[in-house]
């Protein structure tokens, strides 16, 4: 049985966790709290803050996610010296986020240069670590259970630039690309998921509304007042080497009426 350890099992790890398990993958994963409710994996209490090496039991799996919202450089740096010193895994995924582009290309893919954003930085770490097969996934904003985009906004909402427009990702998408990954159907390296749509955000989150709520809602806009390109980012490279499809059709069915005009 193939074994996968997912630090920082939030929403995200949680379905990647159950997908995983559904394909009779050994799952472990870590919070800081007892709150996890997922009776089928082996739960380990890790706070990468306070700890000074990961657990033998967590470190001994064959593949590991790092899906953790913290945000400090140096807890990262212990967290990549404990994995090249004490782990032994085939592949480690880092899931990171379409953030740490600057806003001022039209179309973003993954060799443009990111900013210097701290989400940019730990990214940086990683990158230069050493870690052998490191799969970095730059992950657009995330919908998909429990995260509908119809409650992203409220309805009086203003929208600053009526040009902006979405770069999302399904979750469900994410978890088939963490599967290629196990197949080794993809190489390592850093890659955009995000959906093939790009419909413009005050229409996008107009439509969500209605479909959730199945009322208008009054959101504003404002006039584009910036001369620069709108931020678009690419998935043609994961697309290129999974052959998944990235449709948020396959989830929400008012998308076709957006791309569709």
């Amino acid at each position: 049985m193939k074994t996968l350890s997912i630090l920082g099992c939030g929403w995200l790890g949680k379905i990647i966790a159950l997908e995983l398990k559904q394909l009779n993958i050994q799952v472990k994963c870590s919070t800081k709290s007892s709150k996890l409710n997922l009776d089928t994996v082996e739960h380990h209490f890790i706070d990468i803050n306070t700890v000074q090496d990961l657990p033998d039991s967590f470190l001994n799996s064959e593949m590991l996610i790092i899906s953790a919202s913290f945000k400090s450089i140096k807890a990262h740096e212990k967290l990549i010296k404990s994995i090249t010193h004490k782990g032994n895994f085939e592949l480690v995924i880092l899931m990171s986020s379409t953030f740490v582009y600057e806003n001022n290309f039209a179309i973003i893919n993954e060799n443009l240069l990111v900013n210097n954003k701290q989400s940019s930085c730990i990214e940086q770490c990683y990158l230069n670590s050493g870690i052998k097969n490191l799969y970095v996934f730059r992950l657009g904003g995330l919908v998909g259970p429990e995260r509908h985009p119809g409650n992203f906004f409220r309805p009086q909402h203003n929208f600053k630039n009526n040009k902006d427009r979405i770069n999302l990702v399904h979750a469900n998408m994410i978890s088939q690309c963490v599967i290629s990954v196990m197949n080794k159907t993809i190489p390592a390296g850093v890659y955009n998921i995000v959906a093939d749509e790009h419909p413009l955000k005050h229409e996008f989150y107009a439509h969500a509304h209605f479909d959730l709520h199945g009322s208008h809602a009054n959101f504003t806009v404002n006039e584009n007042q910036n001369s620069n390109p709108i931020k678009v980012v690419s998935n043609a490279k994961i697309k290129r080497h999974s052959g998944l499809n990235f449709s948020l059709s396959n989830y929400y069915n008012f998308i076709g009426q957006i791309t569709d005009k």
